[in-house]
């Protein structure tokens, strides 16, 4: 849908859902969380871990804002982020949002649309 426009103050589709979901649960057969393309790809790469453990993690990660909210990426988000590498181990310092952030790119971008 090219050239569409949503309303002003309408939410994404996506968003939409989630937010019903979480409003009326009892509507939906199945938590639209989960159909995410990361829970499949979180299952896959930790294949040893039961399922709900993968599905509570990526809860957390929502819950927690760890992936970005938004096109440009907010400091408070990075911040999330690397505080769950280290707290996973996966990595053993944190980089500055400023030595690896750079948003012109996505704030220019966002001023086309």
């Amino acid at each position: 849908m090219a050239g569409a426009s949503r309303p002003s103050g309408a939410s994404p589709p996506y968003e939409f859902i989630c937010k019903s979901w979480t409003a009326e649960t009892s509507r939906f057969r199945l938590n639209p969380l989960h159909q995410m393309p990361g829970l499949n790809i979180a299952r896959r790469e930790f294949p040893d871990l039961p399922g709900e453990v993968v599905d509570r993690a990526i809860d957390a990660e929502i819950k927690y804002r760890i992936p970005a909210q938004s096109v440009p990426v907010e400091r408070a988000q990075w911040d999330n982020l690397m505080k769950m590498q280290v707290y996973l181990k996966n990595i053993k310092g944190t980089t500055s949002f400023a030595q690896i952030v750079d948003n012109s790119f996505s704030e220019k971008a966002m001023k086309a649309v």
